[in-house]
């Protein structure tokens, strides 16, 4: 299987119950058993994780050391974390002038070419609205639940 890029969602809904989309779980459950192995995500993700999850309302609020834990067993040990090296982020960032990119959708854009750049052939999320204005054209978008029907 090609490599396929992880969005922060599949990690903070696979991981939480504060989501009823148990496709986010299920491919969780892949990279522990490793039929999943080739999983990427961005060091962004896991910032964002990070900051998700330790602010979230207090009955689903994690500690930082709880956080930090979960990234290490499921995301640090399962999966590459990949980032733009400063050089190529600085040039795409300049690029990003002359596109319709604005707001915070220049958050999904930067992910999307982490993922192109990886060599991820999809991206799975549960944003497809966005990452389907960014994506290059070469990486499909996909949602858990399709990317889970693709795995079968």
């Amino acid at each position: 299987m090609k490599k396929v890029f992880l969005d922060t969602n599949i990690f903070v809904s696979g991981l939480l119950e504060v989501s009823s989309d148990s496709a986010c779980r299920h491919i969780l459950v892949a990279l522990a058993n490793r039929s999943l192995r080739s999983g990427v995500t961005a060091w962004h993700c896991c910032l964002e994780f990070f900051s998700v999850t330790t602010r979230l309302p207090p009955d689903y609020r994690l500690s930082a050391e709880v956080a930090i834990a979960l990234l290490t067993e499921h995301v640090f040990n399962r999966v590459e974390v990949a980032d733009l090296p400063a050089d190529d982020a600085v040039a795409w960032l300049k690029n990003q002038a002359s596109s319709k990119v604005r707001g915070g959708l220049i958050y999904d854009a930067h992910l999307a070419q982490i993922a192109a750049q990886a060599g991820c052939s999809a991206i799975v999320t549960q944003d497809l609205a966005d990452f389907r204005q960014v994506a290059p054209p070469a990486v499909e978008i996909l949602s858990p639940q399709q990317f889970l029907d693709r795995m079968v």
